[in-house]
């Protein structure tokens, strides 16, 4: 009768790592995703300020 509730013990918990093991991986994915997104808002910034450049001499250029 022990051997039974041992391995529905060695069951429940390796059911309990396996969940905690998918909470922790969806937490590091939501972080990545999180910083990707933080990342390609940078870069959006950065090819607006090239392109208000690239605006601003074109629009010398036509003034000379």
């Amino acid at each position: 009768m022990n051997t039974n509730n041992a391995g529905h013990s060695q069951r429940s918990i390796a059911k309990r790592v396996l969940v905690s093991a998918a909470i922790v991986a969806a937490f590091a994915l939501t972080a990545a995703g999180l910083q990707a997104c933080e990342t390609s808002k940078g870069f959006g910034k950065d090819m607006q300020k090239l392109g208000d450049k690239i605006e601003n001499k074109a629009e010398e250029e036509q003034n000379d």
